[in-house]
């Protein structure tokens, strides 16, 4: 236990003063080497932890087979001569040093875990373009592009890791590393090809290949994140976030109606002298160039929604130790970053409250994202707590060395799909301004109000330069509530379950929800559900009958009624009376059932934890 007066002195530090020690707290541990602690792996076909982001992958996974949405494809230009095997072999030490790259994701029980696999050998898809007429070239380059990012990934079995190199001329390739977001985030992209870059000039010199030992991998992380996410900084991190956003509304833009276009980004930047204006305005509050842009889009929001309480997401790289510097896997993190902008503000007033909300945000920025959203009210999780996202990327080099005469420059991001209404991404340029884009869902916003959203933005930027003490011109406050889809409410004389299979679904419900009374026609995720207690539920009924029951399905069942007329069907196809399973599971003399998991213990507390 803490001194006293240790804890009487870290009471009285500022968010940003925390922020700073824990900072330094980190390095020192590094420096001593008490950080994460590497697990055994002894044995073969050992199953490990996943982390929280690994686990909401996975589930999303299981609710649309065949989904491309975490699909990450990256492509890279090799310009010079290019020697294959080198590359080849490249490629292999890659996989046989990250963990991450040879992982898959069993099912046991309704939950994933993890299977490191043995190093293999990559399968290199060669194409060659030589024989295509010039004109046709890039685009069929953008086809194959398009074609590698559309292709699913198989997370229980892998590979999680496809390549194909296709040969445009004897001294041009286009070398596509396709893999999974549960596998890789953005950081770790930067990890992979820095490293191929080395691994492939050692491999053409005829030295060996050597590059640092990694003190972890990603299931270490994994398996320590569990355990600090049960532990009391956590829970303190946890107490920031439900007071942070208790009642927050959802932001209402309006969208266009009939909106169906096909482009999903646009392109966008600011010179450098504007944003070297911004960084003077930032300057007397200590304030970044990244809450400064905050600030303006929360008023540009405002300003389109009529709401003087704003949500914007964010991402961070989720690595809170120096230790997971260099190694590879879903580290990323989304914060939810709330502003208010009651009262009568000019901008300054409004980059204080911006840059006070990143200094705590980014201070429990280790809490994952889903655990935040799970922590709102069933009402409020009807709708998106993040809908609009602000990126501001590093300056990070696009081209290399690749050899002696070779040169590698990653390409542009090819359109995905995406994952918010709207997301600002920029990056420095390398004169002074920033460069990017704007992605936005065609079937929400036409690219004309995309590029008047965004002006919007440039111009509150202007105004921020040229009048940052100037009063905002922010819609007045209506203190409106939000509305929220009302709960699904059992018809009178149909809540009470009918047969042994409802009354066996009322108790798993009420005991996973934690409720005193679940109706037949209530619905889960309205309850206070969510991925992770689906996930039990259905765990839990899989046991009690004794009989395999598949999470896709039961995932579309969100009543009781309809989650038995689900067992039901299962049962006709294979069988087997489902009522009489559950009959014999009230009385406590089930048999098992070949292909059903092992009965376990659920351990709620634990589900919670690793979401």
């Amino acid at each position: 236990m803490l001194d006293p007066r240790v804890q009487a002195a870290y009471a009285r530090l500022s968010p940003e003063q925390r922020v700073r020690l824990s900072l330094a707290l980190a390095d020192r541990h590094a420096s001593s080497g008490a950080m994460i602690p590497r697990l055994d792996r002894t044995g073969s076909h050992q199953l490990f932890p996943v982390s929280a982001g690994q686990h909401r992958l996975w589930f999303l996974d299981q609710l649309r087979p065949g989904s491309t949405a975490y699909v990450v494809p990256a492509a890279i230009e090799l310009c010079g001569r290019l020697d294959q095997a080198a590359l080849t072999d490249s490629l292999n030490r890659l996989v046989a040093r990250h963990e991450s790259l040879r992982t898959t994701f069993p099912s046991t029980g309704g939950r994933p875990s993890a299977r490191i696999g043995v190093p293999e050998p990559v399968a290199l898809v060669v194409r060659d373009l030589r024989g295509e007429p010039v004109e046709r070239i890039e685009a069929t380059v953008e086809e194959a592009r398009l074609a590698e990012a559309s292709q699913p990934f198989d997370l229980a079995h892998g590979p999680l890791l496809r390549s194909t190199l296709l040969r445009v001329t004897e001294t041009r390739h286009i070398l596509l590393l396709t893999t999974h977001h549960i596998a890789v985030d953005g950081w770790s992209l930067a990890i992979l090809l820095d490293e191929l870059a080395t691994l492939y000039a050692q491999a053409t010199a005829g030295t060996p290949a050597t590059l640092p030992d990694l003190a972890v991998q990603y299931v270490d992380f994994a398996a320590w994140q569990q355990a600090w996410l049960r532990g009391p900084v956590a829970q303190e991190k946890f107490g920031y976030w439900r007071q942070a956003l208790r009642a927050v509304p959802s932001l209402d833009l309006s969208p266009d109606h009939g909106a169906s276009g096909t482009d999903v980004a646009l392109p966008v930047g600011w010179p450098g002298e504007l944003i070297q204006g911004l960084h003077e305005v930032a300057k007397p509050l200590r304030a970044t160039l990244f809450m400064t842009l905050l600030a303006a889009l929360a008023a540009v929001l405002s300003r389109w929604s009529g709401q003087r309480d704003i949500v914007i997401g964010t991402p961070v790289a989720g690595r809170p130790l120096p230790q997971l510097e260099p190694v590879v896997g879903f580290f990323a993190n989304t914060l939810a970053l709330r502003l208010s902008l009651d009262g009568e503000l000019s901008f300054r007033d409004l980059l204080g409250r911006a840059r006070q909300a990143c200094v705590d945000g980014f201070a429990c920025q280790e809490v994952p994202y889903q655990n935040v959203v799970e922590m709102l009210p069933p009402q409020r999780r009807s709708a998106p707590l993040v809908r609009v996202m602000l990126a501001l990327g590093n300056d990070l080099a696009t081209e290399a060395a690749l050899g002696a005469d070779m040169t590698l420059k990653v390409l542009p991001p090819a359109p995905t799909a995406p994952k918010f209404d709207l997301t600002w991404e920029v990056a420095p340029d390398g004169t002074g301004g920033l460069t990017g884009r704007v992605e936005y869902d065609p079937a929400l916003f036409s690219q004309a109000t995309v590029q008047r959203l965004h002006q919007s933005f440039s111009d509150a930027l202007g105004q921020a330069v040229t009048g940052p003490d100037r009063p905002l011109d922010l819609p007045p406050v209506t203190h409106v509530l939000p509305s929220f889809p009302a709960p699904r409410v059992a018809p009178s004389g149909e809540a009470v379950p009918r047969d042994a299979i409802e009354r066996l679904l009322a108790t798993v419900w009420a005991e996973v929800l934690d409720v005193e009374r679940v109706g037949v026609h209530d619905d889960f995720f309205v309850m206070g559900g969510h991925s992770l207690l689906a996930t039990a539920a259905v765990a839990q009924v899989q046991e009690a009958l004794g009989m395999p029951v598949p999470l896709e399905g039961a995932l579309g069942a969100t009543t009781i009624r309809e989650f038995g007329v689900y067992l039901r069907e299962l049962g006709e196809q294979a069988g087997l009376d489902v009522a009489g399973l559950a009959e014999r599971a009230a009385s406590g003399t089930n048999v098992h059932v070949p292909g059903a998991a092992a009965p376990r213990a659920l351990d709620r507390e634990l589900f919670r934890a690793a979401g």
